[in-house]
């Protein structure tokens, strides 16, 4: 059975939630390639992913979803196929094109849940404030270098713009750490698990991590 271990810790009911989720993910650079691909493997019923992006030859370092055969191609639709390989049991929808262009609230109007995996802050404001119009809960991710950020976010989610990272030089490690602290609170909260905002920063350099509730 595909679930039989994660089973031992969420059981049945558990994996019926998250078979019944509808996640949003907008952003398929480094931080979008492990929550994409960790809520995959973990059985989400379907996956909404947001991007306007091509594959570059730089993304390789971090972005996995990827090979050099798909330089040039779009994002959504590699990933897209990538993933429905890795589990043809999760429903994958892909969306091409620039969220500033985009009308946000439609896209996200019947998802569950919000992930931001962007690395623009400009579009990264106007996506939180779609999100707190339309009462949504968020989980951010942010990594630049040896820094890291990531939350749980609803009615406090301006208090991120106090403490962006710039997401412009990136290690493999970070990110996938950032990433996957993403995937465990998205599927936390769809579990029914995470109540409580909080605000959590890292400094991989120093070995320190801070975390702020609200």
């Amino acid at each position: 059975m595909r679930y039989a271990r994660q089973l031992n810790l969420i059981g049945k009911r558990g994996q019926e939630k998250l078979r019944r989720a509808k996640v949003i993910i907008f952003g398929l650079g480094g931080l979008g390639n492990f929550v994409s691909l960790e809520l995959t493997l973990s059985g989400v019923g379907k996956i909404t992913l947001v991007d306007k992006d091509v594959v570059s030859l730089s993304d390789l370092n971090r972005q996995f979803l990827y090979e050099e055969k798909d330089v040039g191609k779009k994002k959504v639709l590699v990933a897209a196929r990538r993933l429905r390989e890795i589990n043809p049991d999760v429903v994958i929808e892909p969306i091409y094109g620039d969220l500033m262009k985009m009308k946000i609230d439609k896209l996200i109007k019947d998802c569950d849940l919000v992930v931001d995996c962007l690395d623009d802050w400009k579009t990264r404001w106007k996506l939180f404030e779609e999100v707190k119009k339309a009462k949504k809960p968020l989980v951010h991710g942010a990594v630049e270098g040896w820094r890291g950020q990531v939350g749980f976010l609803k009615e406090n989610i301006d208090k991120v713009k106090k403490v962006g990272l710039a997401c412009t030089a990136v290690l493999s490690p970070p990110v996938g750490l950032v990433g996957s602290l993403q995937a465990t609170i998205c599927l936390r909260y769809l579990l029914g698990q995470l109540k409580k905002e909080f605000f959590m920063t890292m400094n991989l350099e120093k070995g320190e991590f801070k975390r702020l509730e609200f």
